[in-house]
C-alpha cells in the first residue's frame, strides 16, 4: 500500500508538471533566424554585437518571445527590441510584423541642434520674413537627448535693428527608425516682428507725420499668419490735414512691417521704408514716397 502511494505520487508529480511545462513552437536559433530575417533588420545589418531572449510565452495558438538585439548598421550602432508574436496556422507558427523599438542610437553622423536647423532651412518661418536678415542670435539646446531613438532640439532665435525687431522659436524632433534613418519634424514654431514707426518724421524736408502706434506680423504653429497694426498718421498734404490708419504696403513683395502705407479712399497717401543692406545689418536707411509719385523722398525722425 505504501508502496502503491509513492507510484501514484510520483505519476501525480509528473502529470502536474507536464501541464506547467509547455514547449516552445520555436527553439532559440529559430527565433534568431527569425529576428534577422526582418526586412528593417536585414536590409540594414553590418554586423550583431548581441542578441537575447528576454522572454517567451506560450497561450494557446499565440507565441511571444520578446527579444533585445545590438547591431551595427553602415552608420550607427543600435539597441533594439523587438517584440515577436507568432500565429499558429495549422502546423506552421508564422510570425507577425513586429514594430521595433529603439532603445539607443550611437552615431557620429546623428543630427546636432545646429545642424538639424539648418536641415530644416526650407520649412522655418524666419526665412519666409525680414528676419533672416536680422536674425542676430540663435540659441539652439537639447530638451530630449537620444534616449529610445529620439530627440528633441529647442531654439530661439531674435534679431532688431533701430525700430525693428523680431522672434522666432520651435523645437525640432529628431527620430530614428532602421527603415528610415533619421527623421526630422519641426513643431510648435512661431515667428512675430514688429516695427515701432512711432514719433515725428520730417518728408523731404517739408512735411511732418506724426505716428502713434506698432505693426506687428505673427506667424503660430499651424502655420496661420496675423497682421496687427495701431499705426494712426497724421500729415498735411496740398493744404488738407489727415488722419489715417497705417497698414502693411501691399505694393511690396512678401509682408514685412518695414514698410507701411497711410492711404484713405480720398487722399495720395504716404509710403514709408525703412531699409538695410544685407552684407551690414548696422548700416541702414529711411525713405518715404508720395502715393502715385515715382521718386524716392528723405526721411528722418525729428523726436
Amino acid at each position: 500500500m505504501k508502496k502503491l502511494s509513492c507510484v501514484l505520487m510520483v505519476v501525480l508529480l509528473l502529470s502536474i508538471s507536464g501541464c506547467v511545462s509547455k514547449k516552445n513552437p520555436r527553439t532559440d536559433a529559430e527565433i534568431q533566424a527569425d529576428c534577422l530575417n526582418l526586412s528593417e533588420i536585414k536590409d540594414n545589418l553590418v554586423s550583431m554585437n548581441s542578441f537575447t531572449i528576454i522572454s517567451t510565452s506560450l497561450d494557446g495558438d499565440v507565441f511571444h518571445a520578446n527579444v533585445e538585439i545590438s547591431l551595427e548598421t553602415d552608420g550607427e550602432t543600435v539597441m533594439a527590441e523587438v517584440p515577436m508574436t507568432y500565429m499558429k496556422a495549422g502546423t506552421q507558427w508564422v510570425l507577425s510584423d513586429p514594430v521595433i523599438g529603439i532603445s539607443s542610437v550611437t552615431s557620429n553622423d546623428a543630427p546636432t541642434p545646429s545642424s538639424a536647423y539648418a536641415l530644416m532651412a526650407d520649412d522655418l518661418y524666419i526665412n519666409f520674413y525680414d528676419g533672416k536678415y536680422f536674425q542676430k542670435s540663435l540659441d539652439t539646446s537639447v530638451a530630449q537627448t537620444f534616449a529610445f531613438g529620439s530627440a528633441i532640439f529647442e531654439f530661439i532665435g531674435e534679431g532688431s535693428n533701430e525700430i525693428w525687431s523680431n522672434h522666432h522659436e520651435g523645437a525640432i524632433v529628431v527620430s530614428y527608425t532602421l527603415a528610415d534613418r533619421w527623421h526630422l519634424v519641426l513643431t510648435e514654431q512661431s515667428y512675430s516682428e514688429t516695427t515701432d514707426w512711432s514719433g515725428t518724421w520730417l518728408i523731404n524736408g517739408k512735411t511732418t507725420i506724426v505716428i502713434t502706434g506698432t505693426i506687428s506680423i505673427g506667424r503660430d504653429s499651424s502655420g496661420k499668419e496675423s497682421i496687427v497694426s495701431t499705426l494712426v498718421g497724421k500729415y498735411t498734404l496740398n493744404g488738407v490735414d489727415y488722419e489715417v490708419a497705417g497698414i502693411v504696403n501691399p505694393d511690396k513683395n512678401g509682408s514685412s512691417t518695414r514698410h507701411v502705407i497711410f492711404r484713405a479712399e480720398t487722399n495720395p497717401g504716404i509710403a514709408l521704408d525703412f531699409d538695410f543692406t544685407t552684407t551690414d545689418l548696422d548700416r541702414s536707411s529711411y525713405s518715404a514716397s508720395i502715393v502715385g509719385t515715382a521718386y524716392d523722398l528723405s526721411l528722418v525722425k525729428t523726436k
